[in-house]
């Protein structure tokens, strides 16, 4: 929608950090405005950590429809507007979810949420929550069927994701479901720890603080619930990559942020210095951070129009055209999900199969679903012939070590139909096919 250059692809990140500001502003502010500032300037520091690398990330783009469903239902006042924020809500909660699933662990916070204004409503807010929900959720999923992809949906999730959920950090399998399990529980209780570790305090001292006020409590139970269930955000899939942390780190950051509440009027200087303190902390390490990536940033726009070969995807798509890559030409990438995708841009040709990664082709390699995958793509390498096959050297991968050493039936398939155009060491090779009369 928006093209592949980098100036809209910035504009639509900062247009949606904004919008969350925005909502973050909006959740906290009846708490403590300085919580509301404080908790957005931490996890924008969070969020831009490693400079541009995890915009539109899907971890952090159902932060937004979460973020606001949450306010929605926190903000219920009368009946009517009750409904009609109940129906948002559950439209804002199913773009969460379809962004990815594992944004179903708020589904139960909504629900008591649902549950506890005005008792007497609660089988119609239930159920305009619930069918606005499904009626949004519903939508991708047409489109699926409208694209024929509903069978390859179905299989993903019935023979690929017990595979991927069996594999650890690393993408390698577990040899065990008691070795899977023990990972999980050290996992969970060192970031799920840290979670509510870093949120109880806030959490306590803003109880403490509206012991007066019901209206406020009645918004801290919640947030204190939302915070919970998104540690165990990540237990679903077990990988716990930083841009996985991203939803648990926004919900502990707003708990983090309520230690600025004001408890009594007489308490604001002491109020002032704590906020002082916390947002030039936050600042100072805003700088140093900042001052790191954007000069990274800046050095490597630098290197890029200076030395432009120096960039891996570049240097493939160069190489290609070199190699004699024609406009009708495919390409067949063996990548992770890194330089790859990005030479096919830039070279402007073509994947030859839908193996856009080859990733799954190499988790628990034993498993009937990796076999599969792997009969299905030799099949389609051996039907569409594409004209050049690149080997990515990645160095996170499953089992490590040249990749195809180890799948054999596409090592035989490249040595008896293609020819070594390009090495480049420890970084790709390229292999152009052979004429007809040389190929086996």
């Amino acid at each position: 929608l928006i093209g592949y250059t980098a100036l809209p692809l910035r504009l639509v990140d900062l247009t949606l950090l904004s919008l969350l500001g925005v909502t973050t502003w909006k959740i906290l502010a009846p708490l403590s405005r300085a919580a509301g500032v404080y908790a957005f300037s931490l996890f924008t520091l969070i969020y831009l950590i490693n400079g541009g690398e995890f915009v539109l990330e899907r971890d952090y783009l159902g932060i937004l429809p979460a973020a606001a469903a949450f306010y929605f239902l926190s903000a219920s006042t009368s009946v009517t507007k009750t409904h009609w924020r109940a129906a948002i809500a559950g439209v804002l909660c199913a773009i969460a979810c379809s962004m990815k699933p594992n944004f179903v662990v708020m589904v139960p916070v909504l629900v008591w949420m649902l549950l506890r204004v005005k008792p007497q409503e609660k089988t119609a807010r239930l159920g305009i929550f619930f069918i606005s929900a499904l009626c949004t959720a519903a939508v991708p999923f047409i489109w699926v069927i409208q694209q024929g992809g509903l069978d390859a949906f179905i299989d993903i999730y019935k023979n690929f994701l017990p595979v991927y959920a069996n594999s650890r950090y690393d993408l390698w399998h577990y040899d065990s479901t008691a070795e899977r399990l023990m990972a999980l529980q050290k996992n969970y209780l060192q970031y799920g720890g840290a979670a509510i570790v870093l949120s109880v305090p806030g959490l306590l001292w803003a109880w403490s603080a509206s012991a007066r006020n019901s209206d406020a409590r009645q918004r801290i139970m919640p947030l204190a619930l939302m915070t919970f269930a998104f540690t165990l955000y990540e237990v679903i899939a077990g990988k716990f990559w930083l841009n996985h942390m991203f939803p648990s780190a926004y919900w502990v950051c707003l708990c983090f942020a309520l230690l600025l509440t004001s408890h009594h009027a007489d308490q604001k200087f002491w109020r002032s210095w704590i906020a002082i303190f916390l947002l030039l902390l936050t600042a100072g390490l805003g700088w140093l951070v900042s001052s790191n990536s954007v000069q990274s940033m800046f050095a490597a726009y630098k290197k890029e129009a200076t030395q432009p070969e120096a960039w891996r995807a570049r240097q493939m798509a160069v190489a290609l055209h070199a190699a004699g890559l024609k406009p009708d030409d495919t390409v067949q990438m063996l990548d992770i999900a890194g330089d790859g995708q990005a030479a096919l841009l830039i070279a402007q040709a073509t994947s030859a199969t839908r193996h856009l990664i080859d990733v799954p082709l190499y988790m628990q390699p034993d498993s009937a679903a990796t076999q599969a995958l792997r009969q299905e793509f030799i099949q389609d390498l051996t039907a569409k012939k594409p004209a050049y096959i690149v080997y990515v050297d990645q160095f996170l991968h499953p089992g490590g070590g040249n990749r195809l050493n180890e799948f054999k039936a596409l090592s035989t398939l490249i040595a008896e139909n293609y020819d070594t155009a390009m090495v480049e060491d420890g970084s790709f090779t390229i292999f152009r096919r052979k004429p007809a009369s040389q190929q086996y």
